[in-house]
């Protein structure tokens, strides 16, 4: 008869694993570590906001700070949680369908304009400098890539794991 084998030190281990491995877990704890990855980015770019003066763009460097922070965590827990690579993160094609979202997402926002100018209810009144059209699409592209990555890197793609398409 073979001898009784104990595995008193692994059953923490594969208890805790199973609990990092459940969808819901996994979940919560890139939204934890993606939260962090931003109070980070903030926390630094308000440091050398400090340190450097006025020369530093403070929104530019924030939206930068934060997409790298949250892309850098990403990919860190997916290999750390999945023993994988964060393959949907790849470069091959992203720039064309930025440029594709992006002709979309224009033609969309003219359209719009465009039928609320028809009823009369868009007027210009002014023209601004180009800080304001900068600014927004630097807060559009901050957004919208953190958003892509939490709900489809993370809640979408973990649910469809779990629960099918």
């Amino acid at each position: 008869m073979g001898e009784a084998v104990t595995s008193k030190g692994k059953e923490p281990t594969a208890w805790m694993g199973r609990i990092v491995r459940f969808p819901v877990t996994r979940i919560l704890l890139f939204i934890v570590g993606i939260a962090a990855a931003l109070w980070l980015a903030r926390f630094v770019n308000g440091g050398l906001g400090r340190e450097f003066g006025a020369w530093w763009p403070g929104a530019a460097a924030n939206v930068v700070l934060q997409i790298v922070a949250v892309h850098v965590v990403y990919r860190g827990m997916v290999r750390l949680l999945e023993a994988r690579s964060a393959a949907e993160l790849c470069l091959r094609g992203a720039a064309r369908e930025t440029g594709a979202g992006a002709l979309v997402g224009v033609g969309c926002l003219t359209v719009t304009v465009g039928l609320v100018a028809a009823l009369g209810y868009y007027h210009v009144e002014g023209v601004g400098g180009w800080a304001g059209p900068v600014t927004a699409l630097g807060i559009a592209a901050g957004s919208g890539y953190i958003e892509e990555v939490i709900f489809r890197g993370v809640v979408f793609r973990i649910a469809e794991e779990a629960l099918g398409t």
